[in-house]
């Protein structure tokens, strides 16, 4: 019985660390999760923005990602900059200026979180500063976000630039340890996990924004114009 029992106990052996192995696999599995930038009902993704000095536009947030019921969704959508983290923090210019999160997507309740704020990062280095926003779902339920959704819209005003570009973006600060995954861009799932897109590292999506540049035509109109007015302005003072 003793040299029968020892192929049994082997086998019982391998059959427990194949069944952990299998658990260990299906609970590492990794989630996609993916944020894009849209104009105001529109679903199409934008990387380049016109905007001219004294103009505002309204842009919308969207989020994506195969995490099953999300409880929880975090932005920080970073449209000027900053060289500290919080509340507190100093904005560097006023180029580009931005609202706190408007017209919140169905289903989310309130915004647990919604100011404007500096994002994390290396300490005195620039980083992003904006629209900082938590969502969570409406008490009792999940939200789906297997396909684009909108979670809210943010309005954008061209303060001060007149010429160029200036790179504006989500911006998630991650590192490579796990407890700081998902620091501002990231989902929290049922469970209270959370998951970024960057997946422990940073992340950005960038957006440029640039003013737009006259076309020719509406340069000879002016143009045209500015000789007239003054042909017409010798023309009198050679009256008098």
């Amino acid at each position: 019985m003793a040299v029968n029992s020892l192929p049994t106990k082997k086998v019982s052996f391998l059959f427990a660390v194949v069944c952990a192995s299998i658990c260990v696999s299906t609970s590492a599995k990794a989630y996609s999760v993916d944020y894009m930038v849209t104009r105001s009902g529109s679903s199409s993704a934008i990387h380049a923005l016109e905007l001219s000095q004294g103009k505002t536009v309204a842009l919308s947030v969207w989020c994506k990602s195969d995490v099953p019921d999300v409880s929880g969704v975090a932005v920080l959508f970073g449209w000027s900059q900053s060289l500290t983290a919080g509340t507190g923090a100093s904005i560097l210019d006023n180029m580009i200026t931005g609202s706190i999160a408007q017209n919140v997507a169905a289903g989310w309740g309130g915004p647990r979180t919604n100011n404007i704020s500096g994002g994390k990062g290396e300490t005195d280095s620039i980083r992003p500063y904006g629209t900082n926003t938590t969502l969570s779902s409406d008490w009792g339920y999940y939200q789906s976000v297997a396909d684009w959704t909108r979670l809210f819209d943010v309005s954008l005003t061209n303060n001060k630039l007149i010429s160029g570009a200036y790179t504006i973006c989500l911006w998630d600060y991650g590192t490579l340890t796990p407890p700081s995954l998902g620091r501002e861009c990231y989902l929290t799932s049922s469970t209270g996990e959370k998951f970024s897109p960057g997946s422990g590292y940073d992340w950005k999506y960038n957006m440029v924004v640039s003013v737009p540049v006259p076309e020719p035509g509406s340069l000879l109109i002016c143009i045209s114009g500015l000789i007239a007015l003054s042909g017409g302005i010798i023309r009198q003072s050679a009256c008098k």
